[in-house]
């Protein structure tokens, strides 16, 4: 991740911005989602979708994402972070579950801390080169 934000802020002109939109490594979706197969993710998006299709099912690796990243990164490099928005996890994934309510009741919960929510974008804008 280090190596991409350094090149990105390489070839962004100072008052440029860009869009950084990702899963939260630390809401519980991302962690379950390590702890389970490959095999059962197609199984569960073909459930969902009602298809047989592995076209947007990848093997999770998060290596940036959590809420922190974002500001660290801000520090770190000559941006601002001008805008920040989370969203809490969706409940849909679950909803064809017996035990649906537990997930509605826990992302509910998880909804009142913004460090885990599911969802984060980030707006960056390379500062402006001030020659003295």
């Amino acid at each position: 991740p280090d190596t991409t934000l350094d090149e990105i802020c390489r070839v962004l002109k100072p008052g440029g911005q860009f869009v950084v939109f990702g899963p939260n490594p630390r809401h519980y979706y991302a962690l379950l989602t390590r702890l389970t197969p490959m095999r059962f993710h197609r199984f569960w998006v073909a459930k969902l979708l009602g298809e047989s299709t592995h076209a947007d099912v990848f093997p999770p690796f998060y290596r940036w994402g959590r809420l922190k990243d974002y500001r660290q990164a801000a520090e770190r490099l000559p941006w601002d972070l001008v805008e920040l928005h989370s969203w809490p996890g969706p409940t849909e994934y679950t909803r064809v579950l017996p035990i649906h309510f537990l997930f509605v009741l826990t992302d509910r919960l998880l909804s009142l801390s913004r460090q885990f929510h599911l969802l984060f974008l980030g707006v960056f804008k390379k500062r402006l080169n001030r020659k003295p």
